[in-house]
């Protein structure tokens, strides 16, 4: 019995140089075929692809490594997602060609391209044991860093004021906490400890959970801020903009403007909340507008009601020369999206954190918008690995920066889409295109099914909504006519 000579791994090595200079070859199989019978001449040929294929990956996770230095420990997992990334983006490649020599270039060529940075963030927390601390500290932690899932190990308190009454000092230990955070990076930043661009992209992170803390107007809060490729410490005032009609008073979803004081170069901030707790303010809204039939997430919410009261608040921004950079995580940074899109020209860069993407009408309109602009906005959208929000949607546009966020280890869904991953130790940050995102068949099956959900969800949404406003206006109608009679009575008196 003959064997395909192509399929001969004695006659298959791999040359590499890498781009600090290392060069060599790897033989990845031994012809030892003379005098073996037909039955292990079949079990060679049969299995002599499985384990070239495991060699030649073992040689690119070594070329990976050393390209990314001693500083960084690639991981298993990691390395897993880049080649699967990698073979995706190349259009008519396949994993089990990797053997190839060309094929094998083009791959380690197109992840290190694509690695936009790995490391570690500066910690907000030395410490990740959450063991001793409050419930308000281990789930920041959590949310913020390597903490463990804490809500086993929250009090019942803490949970009833999640789920059915708010507790106001709950959510002043969070803005503290929160502040508590702002400040430790801001001392990493002084003494440089982490990598910068992560650390950036999670003080944004953590921008975009302050509207979850429903700040009080005039609450100062001190962020760094990035101003010129400098890093400055800046005290903004928060402001609540209600993006919600007269009528849903009762429970109004409301973003944050974020004005500087005291320093002309920083720019203002507008915080976008994402669906927040049912306790919070704007629930039934926020949830509400995440299933509107024939719409993308948070897209009724702003063409409806909030598009006019966002352009004023830009407007108001840019009467001091700065445009406004945008924040938000889920909702949050769906509506970051679509403002951008509408008013391009008013804001300086976008932070989308686990962001649902917009419809192709919001794409083109963008495109539309920032024509004739001498600067377009620097959107970028920090997509979590694992998260199922992320995959919501048409697709990106070509113009916005989309990373893919790699930890160490696989997470869940629920925790890919809540957590702040870039807080995480070592983290690879990828740089996704957004042409093959916008066409992976997993997409269309997660719209698909969003949109056929939608239609019960949004019809038992808006009875819910209907109800409760029903009640307090009845409420308020038989408030106003007790106080009618009340006051008739003492003036007959």
């Amino acid at each position: 019995m003959e064997l395909d000579k192509d399929f001969n791994p004695s006659e298959i090595a791999i040359q590499f140089v890498s781009e600090e200079g290392l060069a060599g070859d790897f033989t990845l199989g031994k012809d030892e075929y003379s005098g073996w019978n037909i039955f292990r001449h079949v079990y060679r040929w049969c299995t002599s692809h499985s384990r070239l294929q495991k060699r030649v990956e073992s040689v690119a996770f070594a070329v990976i490594q050393n390209h990314l230095g001693e500083d960084f420990e690639l991981s298993k997992y990691q390395f897993e997602r880049v080649l699967k990334l990698a073979c995706r983006d190349l259009p008519g490649l396949r994993r089990s060609e990797l053997h190839k020599i060309d094929t094998f270039k083009r791959v380690i060529n197109h992840i290190k391209e694509n690695i936009e940075v790995a490391g570690t963030s500066i910690p907000v927390y030395e410490n990740s044991d959450s063991t001793n601390d409050d419930d308000v500290v281990k789930t920041m932690k959590y949310l913020l860093g390597d903490g463990k899932f804490p809500f086993h190990r929250i009090s019942v308190g803490t949970l009833l004021a999640i789920v059915l009454k708010k507790n106001p000092n709950l959510l002043s230990e969070m803005k503290e906490e929160l502040q508590s955070g702002f400040m430790s990076l801001w001392d990493g930043l002084k003494t440089e400890k982490g990598k910068d661009q992560l650390t950036e992209s999670l003080i944004g992170n953590m921008l975009a959970l302050i509207p979850f803390t429903e700040p009080e107007d005039g609450k100062i809060w001190k962020v760094p801020q990035k101003i010129n490729g400098q890093w400055q410490l800046v005290e903004f005032s928060s402001k609540a903009i209600c993006l919600t009609p007269d009528w849903a008073a009762h429970d109004p979803y409301h973003a944050y403007s974020m004005l500087p004081q005291n320093n002309d170069i920083a720019s203002p901030l507008l915080l976008f909340m994402g669906t927040p707790q049912p306790t919070a303010s704007g629930f039934s809204v926020a949830s509400w507008t995440d299933w509107v039939p024939g719409y993308a997430v948070g897209e009724s919410l702003y063409s409806w009601f909030a598009e006019e009261k966002i352009k004023d608040c830009l407007r108001s921004h840019n009467e001091n020369g700065h445009k406004t950079r945008l924040y938000g995580q889920s909702l949050g940074a769906s509506l970051s999206l679509l403002t951008v899109a509408n008013s391009p020209g008013l804001v300086e860069s976008v932070s989308a954190y686990g962001a649902p993407s917009p419809t192709a009408s919001t794409r083109q309109k963008y495109q539309e918008n920032c024509e004739g602009l001498e600067e377009k906005p620097k959107v970028s959208i920090y997509w979590n690995d694992n998260d199922p929000v992320g995959f919501l949607g048409s697709g990106w546009h070509k113009d916005w920066s989309l990373y893919r966020v790699l930890p160490a280890k696989k997470t869940d869904g629920f925790s890919a889409h809540a957590r702040a991953v870039v807080g995480q130790t070592g983290v690879l940050l990828w740089k996704a295109q957004s042409k093959p995102d916008s066409r992976r068949w997993k997409r269309f099956c997660v719209s698909l099914t969003h949109q056929l959900l939608s239609v019960p969800m949004f019809f038992l949404q808006s009875i819910s909504i209907g109800g409760q406003v029903a009640f307090h206006q009845s409420k308020n109608w038989t408030l106003k006519k007790w106080d009618q009679v009340n006051e008739q009575f003492c003036l007959s008196e």
